[in-house]
């Protein structure tokens, strides 16, 4: 039963890790659309 509670524990940490990952790419092209739009304005 131990050895399941871990792989249990092990898949949540997978799952989070893999939101937090497209969490971040997705901040990072939010940043990348942002500062190219503010680009343009600016000109």
């Amino acid at each position: 039963m131990k050895l399941l509670k871990y792989t249990k524990i092990a898949l949540l940490i997978i799952i989070l890790a893999e939101e937090i990952r497209n969490a971040i790419r997705k901040n990072k092209v939010t940043i990348a659309t942002e500062s190219f739009i503010s680009e343009r304005c600016w000109q």
